[in-house]
């Protein structure tokens, strides 16, 4: 939680705001935020987006890289743990709220990108992170998909493509 103040601090530096997943007022889902422009006036879209790739985008992965180096140095024991619960859970849980599923699926891609569960690829933790939603769902198995039905649906689908 203090590292991503860090950045919130850091972004508004550089007039950008972070925003949680799904936008203003909302809080993050599994770790994931949204970086967005705050002073657009003057510039062209492709300044801004050569602003961000080639200077910002950078700062941000360096930056992650850092603390998850940081993270293995100090806490590896207890990060493995977290993220071998993580894959437990989502191999073998039998319903799932979206929520509980984003949180999970950061868990597990931090563990691949670790080199912590080597036996997945990240683009399967990045494909369910849009599956498990819950309008994809509703595209896969007709609309009108009942809450519990949409939960059931979710932690099966986690458990056919994890393993």
């Amino acid at each position: 939680a203090g590292e991503i103040d860090k950045v919130k601090r850091a972004a508004a530096d550089m007039s950008l705001a972070v925003r949680g997943f799904y936008g203003e007022g909302i809080e993050s889902a599994g770790d994931f935020f949204q970086l967005s422009n705050q002073t657009t006036l003057g510039r062209s879209e492709g300044m801004l987006l050569d602003e961000m790739a080639l200077d910002i985008v950078p700062q941000i992965i360096e930056y992650e890289r850092a603390s998850r180096r940081k993270l293995m140095d100090s806490q590896r024991l207890l990060l493995e743990d977290r993220v071998q619960r993580a894959l437990g859970t989502a191999r073998s849980a039998r319903l799932m709220s979206g929520e509980e599923a984003m949180k999970l699926l950061s868990l597990i891609r931090l563990g691949v990108v670790l080199g912590i569960v080597p036996d997945i690829a990240v683009r399967t933790v990045h494909a369910l992170m849009l599956l498990t939603q819950s309008a994809h769902l509703e595209l896969s198995h007709g609309d009108g998909l009942e809450a519990g039905d949409r939960r059931s649906a979710r932690a099966t689908l986690m458990r056919e493509r994890l393993g």
